[in-house]
């Protein structure tokens, strides 16, 4: 669905608010004028991620969400908050 009055629509999140900006726009150019880094944000138009250097028009509406990664750490322990001292390699033998 896109934007009644011809701007493109953005949905923010975190915190969560809509701007509209005229278009056409540049993916880029929309999240500098957002002050908001490229990588930190996924563009997401009709369910799909939209790259930096994809335009977008009147009528568009888009979301942008932050990027929100997990995983380890560290390389030895998968808890590491857990632990009372540093990792340090375990040597077996004489």
């Amino acid at each position: 669905m896109g934007c009644q009055n011809g701007a493109v629509k953005v949905q923010l999140r975190n915190p969560r608010r809509d701007v509209e900006v005229s278009g056409p726009i540049n993916v880029s150019t929309l999240l500098n004028r957002l002050d908001l880094l490229r990588e930190s944000v996924l563009v997401i138009r009709s369910g799909t991620l939209v790259p930096g250097d994809a335009m977008l028009d009147d009528g568009d509406v888009v979301e942008i969400r932050p990027v929100i990664s997990g995983g380890g750490v560290g390389l030895c322990d998968p808890y590491p908050m857990a632990r009372t001292r540093p990792c340090a390699p375990q040597w077996v033998g004489t």
